[in-house]
């Protein structure tokens, strides 16, 4: 054996070396980008869950909830209550930009995407949640995308007969 040989036998494990580190790096990264979408799209789903556990726990909050798809005007609750309605809908409307944003980075699929966008488009339907989307929208809390995603979506029939609201259906 000279010191070519060796030479070349050295550069060919070190270049199998790098070739199978590259694998490695691969499979991990397809793993990991798994673990962040599941992460997100669980995150998601419990975001906006936690709003529904609320209201159920807390009977001032579920009232005020039942009233804001009820009402036909945001004057018709109280000024404590104003306050209470307006940071609901900007807290749900940023748990809804969050999964936006989540969409965007390609964190969670497209469906949960456009599942979350349809019903959060149907709250503009209601006159409260509406009056509500107009000031907050005007606000610099919402990203534009975020805005033109929501008010370009689709109103889904029936969103809200679970929570007391309208009942959107078209008559037959």
């Amino acid at each position: 054996m000279t010191i070519e040989y060796l030479g070349n036998l050295g550069s060919m494990i070190g270049g199998l070396a790098i070739f199978v580190s590259l694998l490695y790096l691969a499979v991990e990264t397809r793993v990991n980008t798994k673990a962040i979408r599941s992460a997100a799209y669980h995150s998601a789903a419990e975001s906006i869950a936690d709003n529904s556990v609320h209201s159920i726990g807390d009977p001032e909050f579920r009232s005020l909830l039942l009233r804001s798809v009820s009402l036909d005007r945001v004057e018709e609750f109280s000024a404590d209550e104003q306050m209470q309605f307006s940071t609901l809908a900007n807290v749900l409307f940023l748990r809804y930009e969050d999964v936006f944003v989540q969409y965007l980075q390609g964190a969670v699929p497209p469906e949960l995407w456009e599942n979350r966008r349809k019903f959060a488009r149907s709250f503009l339907e209601l006159p409260t949640w509406k009056a509500a989307w107009e000031v907050w929208k005007n606000s610099p809390m919402f990203m534009q995308a975020f805005i033109e995603e929501i008010e370009s979506s689709e109103v889904v029939p029936n969103a809200y007969l679970g929570l007391g609201g309208p009942d959107t259906a078209p008559s037959a």
